[in-house]
């Protein structure tokens, strides 16, 4: 049942408050959460995000619905729920320690994927700077590394941050596969549509020249890495329409189509 419920909310049949609801709702919707607790709560982790949604956890606004049955989701398994819910933009005190490699729980390892998820966070919420990006690369400078900085200096809320992500798209500055695509993931975050507003014109205005500054499929890549994903709005779907409607190399249409498709999902639950 419960996959059928994840593909319903996927196809936007059905509303994350529903399906936060149904998994707070009676004895079998119980036992489903203890066994599984991060599919039963997909309308709240990987449903489609609100407007104003600042990361992967945070509750959608507008939908009075969700908290509660989260709530008793979190008492079910075995959490306690805070009497206080944190602001998507909230900058938890520990999150800058992990980034360091400090102050984690007992037996998680500080390896270089969680301290970079951290400088992420921190750079999207502009909790953190270039320099300090920077500094952090050289520390323990890899292919690796270089792909983590690359996506969290992308992420700050900045238009040099946006440049940067930009400049490695129109092939203005060559970098390996994996910095591009990094680049273009960083460029789109929750919270800063206003910023990233003049970007999200350019990608449908100049995509021709953004698919000729690349070859085979790499054209591809950048055209569903650089697509405004955070642009939840009629216009975007638009642009979109209208860029598929033009003759494209097939391998750019199918990603850009599915790119579309993804958006058009989340629209239908907002």
């Amino acid at each position: 049942m419960w996959n059928s419920v994840r593909l319903a909310l996927f196809d936007g049949a059905v509303t994350p408050a529903a399906v936060a609801e149904l998994a707070g709702r009676g004895a079998a919707g119980r036992g489903h959460l203890r066994r599984h607790p991060r599919t039963a709560a997909v309308g709240l982790r990987r449903g489609p995000p609100a407007r104003t949604r600042g990361d992967d956890r945070a509750v959608p606004r507008g939908r009075p619905g969700v908290r509660r049955p989260r709530e008793r989701r979190l008492r079910v398994c075995g959490c306690r729920p805070s009497a206080r819910w944190c602001s998507p933009r909230t900058i938890p005190p520990s999150l800058e320690r992990w980034a360091n490699g400090s102050g984690l729980p007992e037996g998680v390892d500080a390896d270089t994927d969680l301290r970079w998820k951290a400088w992420r966070r921190l750079a999207e919420l502009g909790a953190t700077d270039r320099a300090a990006l920077d500094a952090a690369l050289e520390a323990e400078h890899s292919s690796a590394v270089t792909v983590h900085h690359a996506r969290a200096v992308a992420s700050l809320p900045t238009a040099e941050a946006k440049e940067f992500a930009w400049a490695r798209a129109t092939g203005e500055i060559s970098v390996p596969n994996y910095e591009l695509t990094a680049a273009g993931v960083g460029l789109w975050r929750p919270g800063q549509t206003d910023l990233t507003r003049p970007w999200a014109e350019a990608y449908f205005d100049r995509l021709d020249d953004l698919v000729a500054a690349h070859q085979g499929w790499v054209q591809a890549d950048v055209v569903a890495a650089f697509f405004p994903r955070t642009h939840l709005d009629a216009a975007t779907v638009e642009a979109a329409r209208a860029v598929l409607a033009r003759d494209l190399p097939g391998a750019v249409r199918r990603r850009l189509a599915d790119c579309l498709d993804d958006l058009e999902r989340r629209l239908a639950v907002l």
